[in-house]
């Protein structure tokens, strides 16, 4: 907030604007539509609201009296371990057996541990076949065991807790502000349940705010020594290129960065800086974006690389095609078939695995999905894929509920399960969608910081790529470690209000 002063009057709309367009889409809209689904119900709702009202309320109380003394190594540790004992609970209760791809990625993990085999899903599906890959380098580490999955996965979670908090600590100056972030990553159930399943979103989700706390060290810090700043730019471009090939939309998070940048940075600012001083900064800063792009590009190939490698075949670079055609596909609302994949893995096959030719002709399909449809009928299909993209949590329990071991003492029944899980795990996305966007708000008057307009710009942007390619709830996985910085903005708004109308009681009593 700091900067906020120096920009000009046009720049500080620009950046309301985002923060207004963010509360709106997806969180005002996809908020409505929660409470649309949520009303369908049953007698479990409303203990479900009580919980996660009461728990929003304690993280408001803690905000206004809590004041940690304990020593922040401690601290770190004290949210390390309770984040894995809550998500270690919930695998040893729900043994489930993964299935489709999550399955999938285990089996041609083990199949690559002699070696490169020939193995086609892996290079068609290159994010999908680099998680394969270092599935197997974590088997031949420490056995096969979808246990040692698990197990990662707990790690991964504890780690990505840790990370918000400093990135919440680093971008406000306050403790409680990251405290308060990885709280709200801490109780999401949809990330509890999820947790279970063997995938490389966990591995975005961690490297997520880890990569927001790099890019502020570069350009947070313009004292910085200039190896330092080289550095930590070669970095964070290989850690957005990692982020890609395990979930391919780094690419927005680095497109976020770079607005961020045109907009805090390098457009002209309500100051007396010397001309010679501001070419200065826009020559290193212009240095440094070159760096973490050629980072970025090279770990990208390094990776196709590698999964081509292990494979043995080449690595399909042009998967927008395929996403297209998916997305865009009017008869299921955006969502694969068996049919349409079977159809779609033919014409792959019929082109001798040319992944340029094929993605052509899947592009050519998806647009055709759309041309001469008239404007309602397009309308009336982007909401319906946002409003299924949103309403819900329940695809999480699903898959993390699927094959479950039903005998020993922790057999269960998975639908009467659900009674309970759905309405609480969708309960929890009602209140952050809603607190979310009372923090979007809260931004938009207080034109924050780099890190918050850079989160922010990451959410709006997937939001978008979701209405036109494929959707599933689940994808909204790699948003846990977001969407509670946006959160926690909405308790300080509403932290705010509470005490202006404290003191106003307070004088109408004097």
């Amino acid at each position: 907030m700091k900067d906020r002063k120096h920009q000009q009057p046009l720049t500080r709309q620009i950046i309301r604007a985002i923060f207004i367009l963010l509360a709106l889409l997806p969180f005002a809209l996809g908020g409505l539509a929660a409470i649309h689904f949520f009303t369908t119900y049953g007698r479990h709702k409303l203990i479900s609201i009580a919980t996660y009202t009461l728990f929003f309320i304690m993280l408001l109380l803690l905000l206004r009296t809590a004041s940690s003394k304990m020593r922040e190594p401690a601290l770190l540790l004290a949210i390390f371990s309770i984040t894995i004992f809550i998500r270690a609970f919930s695998q040893v209760f729900l043994n489930t057996q993964p299935i489709s791809d999550y399955m999938d990625a285990v089996n041609a993990a083990i199949q690559f541990m002699p070696g490169p085999v020939r193995e086609l899903e892996t290079a068609r599906f290159p994010y999908w076949g680099f998680y394969r890959v270092t599935l197997t380098n974590l088997f031949r580490l420490f056995g096969n065991s979808i246990a040692n999955i698990k197990i990662m996965n707990l790690l991964l979670s504890g780690c990505t807790a840790i990370s918000m908090f400093l990135l919440g600590k680093i971008m406000t100056g306050s403790r409680k502000f990251g405290f308060l972030a990885a709280s709200i990553y801490i109780a999401d159930l949809a990330d509890i349940l999820y947790i279970n399943l063997p995938t490389g979103e966990h591995i975005f989700t961690m490297l997520f705010p880890i990569v927001c706390i790099v890019f502020l060290a570069i350009f947070n810090h313009p004292d910085r020594k200039t190896a330092g700043q080289v550095g930590f730019a070669i970095l964070l471009g290989i850690l957005i290129g990692l982020m890609d090939m395990y979930k391919p939309v780094g690419i927005i998070l680095l497109i976020a960065m770079l607005i961020t940048l045109a907009l805090m940075e390098w457009l002209p600012k309500k100051r007396n800086n010397e001309s010679a001083k501001r070419r200065k900064q826009l020559l290193t800063h212009g240095l440094l974006v070159v760096l973490i792009l050629a980072a970025y590009f090279t770990t990208k190939e390094v990776g196709f690389s590698v999964v081509s490698y292990y494979a043995q075949v080449k690595a399909n670079r042009h998967g927008i095609g395929w996403t297209l055609r998916v997305g865009l596909n009017m008869k299921t609302n955006g969502r694969v078939s068996s049919s349409l994949a079977y159809e779609m893995g033919r014409l792959y096959a019929e082109t001798n695995e040319n992944y340029q030719l094929a993605s052509s002709y899947l592009m050519e399909d998806a647009l055709n999905q759309i041309r001469g449809q008239n404007i309602g009928t397009i309308f009336n299909f982007v909401r319906e894929k946002f409003s299924f993209t949103w309403k819900s949590n329940q695809d999480f329990y699903n898959w993390a509920s699927n094959t479950q071991m039903e005998s020993g003492l922790m057999a269960y029944d998975a639908d009467r399960l659900a009674l309970l899980v759905d309405p609480l795990n969708d309960a929890f996305l009602l209140f952050s969608l809603a607190f979310a966007f009372i923090g979007a708000v809260y931004c938009a008057i207080q034109c924050t910081d780099k890190g918050s307009l850079t989160i922010g710009l990451f959410i709006l942007g997937f939001a978008l790529l979701l209405l036109a390619v494929e959707v599933q709830q689940r994808y909204r996985s790699i948003l846990a470690s977001s969407i509670p910085f946006f959160c926690t903005y909405g308790l300080y708004a509403l932290s705010d209000v509470v005490s202006a109308i404290g003191k106003r009681i307070t004088k109408t009593v004097e």
